[in-house]
């Protein structure tokens, strides 16, 4: 298993990509403030790029859409520094 913390801030921040075939990776927001996650480099916390809102202590599952191809998650924060953990298998 990959476990990684990355530090997120206001600015759009590539927490992972995996490159095999994966079901999805599993986040968690290890942090004090909410994170916005997506799989697009041009995640916003609110308006028409508007990702998923993981709360403090908060865990989701951001699935694969095509096994055979790669999967990045990018997040990012309303204000302030966050953090998110990501799981995903070897």
């Amino acid at each position: 298993m990959i476990r990684e913390t990355v530090a997120v801030g206001e600015e759009p921040t590539r927490v992972c990509a995996v490159h095999w075939r994966h079901a999805g990776i599993v986040l968690v927001n290890s942090g004090a403030v909410d994170v916005v996650v997506d799989v697009a480099d041009t995640v916003a916390v609110d308006g028409d790029d508007a990702g998923i809102r993981v709360a403090p202590g908060q865990t989701v599952t951001v699935p694969a859409v095509d096994p055979d191809r790669s999967l990045a998650v990018w997040a990012v924060t309303a204000g302030g520094l966050g953090e998110i953990t990501y799981v995903a298998p070897r």
